[in-house]
């Protein structure tokens, strides 16, 4: 076993990213990593209207079967009481619609932020925004106007798989946010990296629609009820495929036998389970919504520098993300842990960010 001890030191521009840029980048590496499927064919893709079905992805996206293996045989279809509470229903009111809405499922990573699709909103802005928990989404836990950042290269209409890479939203909640007691996640940091290998297992809690508990069936009519608003849990596996550029991931791809994740899982977050603890890793875009095909998701790690820089400069409730390598057990686990540090006012000083580690200006 390895030493009991836990380091921790401040994150900026990890992945070859600087804090300061936005991503630029992120956007320079990736056209460059971008293999021939996810430039072949450029549709028009109104992901907007979508949005308002609680919709994951488009719904002719291009179906990727992946060969079933062995290793699925262990795969389950999801488990009905499966409730990890930093997992919440995102619903966004149809503004030329009263009483309609459309939602996502979300992760909860700090009092005033939450980490979900960027489709679900198409565009940064100030939204009305209602975080609902609970295993029915019986909950209203926030209710207010709120401000949205999406990443600067996801680009509405696009081709879905060409915003894969891009497809995360920051949401800022006003208020009191989530509570100050209010359950969060940790974003995986590594050493390891299971994703780019198949059959590895990973598990995805969202509030899409199934027709049984877990969703057994493949996604049913995007406009009826059929089980959405219910919180399931469910285990997939690894593809061993996603966008890459060397060492670096901006997408993963996964696959269940079993299930698929349906309308309203958009945004849910992907997680691995070390040492007790779950961690984010990545937010699901979409798929062809059946099961044995391919299910693509955004990977978080290559955006904690832009969500940590859009959160200072553009938000102005800085998240500082301190990246902490655990020794303590025998598997070690490195992850972002991240903190809201308001802005404080110095008289005679230009607004500095206390970060508890460093003073900076």
């Amino acid at each position: 076993m390895k030493n009991q001890t836990v380091e921790e030191r401040r994150v900026t521009g990890q992945f070859g990213l600087d804090a300061s840029d936005g991503g630029a980048n992120e956007g320079d590496r990736v056209t460059r990593a971008r293999p021939v499927a996810v430039t072949a064919l450029r549709a028009a893709v109104l992901l907007a209207p979508l949005m308002l079905l609680g919709c994951g992805a488009p719904e002719d996206a291009a179906d990727e079967a992946t060969e079933p293996g062995t290793d699925q045989a262990a795969l389950t279809n999801g488990d009905v009481s499966a409730d990890p509470a930093y997992v919440v229903e995102v619903r966004v009111p149809d503004p030329n619609n009263p009483g309609h809405f459309g939602f996502c499922t979300g992760t909860v990573i700090s009092q005033h932020y939450v980490l979900t699709a960027a489709h679900c909103f198409g565009s940064s802005g100030s939204r009305t925004v209602e975080i609902r928990t609970g295993q029915t989404a019986q909950i209203s836990a926030y209710s207010n106007v709120s401000n949205v950042i999406i990443h600067p290269n996801f680009q509405p209409g696009a081709n879905w798989v060409d915003n894969v890479p891009w497809d995360i939203a920051l949401v800022n909640l006003s208020g009191a946010g989530m509570g100050t007691s209010f359950t969060r996640e940790r974003v995986y940091a590594g050493p390891e990296t299971p994703w780019n290998t198949r059959g590895g297992q990973f598990s995805v809690t969202g509030y899409g629609g199934g027709t049984n508990a877990g969703g057994a069936y493949d996604c049913p009519d995007p406009s009826g009820d059929d089980g959405k608003h219910t919180k399931r849990g469910g285990t997939f596996a690894f593809s061993g495929s996603g966008v890459v550029d060397g060492v670096t991931w901006f997408t993963v791809d996964g696959y269940a036998s079993i299930r698929s994740l349906c309308h309203g899982d958009s945004g849910s977050g992907w997680r691995l389970s070390r040492n007790g603890e779950d961690f984010l890793f990545a937010v699901w875009s979409g798929g062809s919504f059946v099961h044995d095909t391919t299910l693509k998701a955004t990977m978080v790690q290559t955006k904690m520098a832009w969500v940590q820089a859009r959160s200072a400069d553009t938000l102005g409730l800085p998240l500082v993300c301190t990246l902490v390598r655990d020794h303590r057990a025998a598997q070690e686990v490195d992850y972002y842990d991240c903190a809201e540090r308001p802005v404080r006012h110095i008289p005679g000083l230009n607004p500095v960010v206390l970060t508890g580690l460093t003073l900076q200006q």
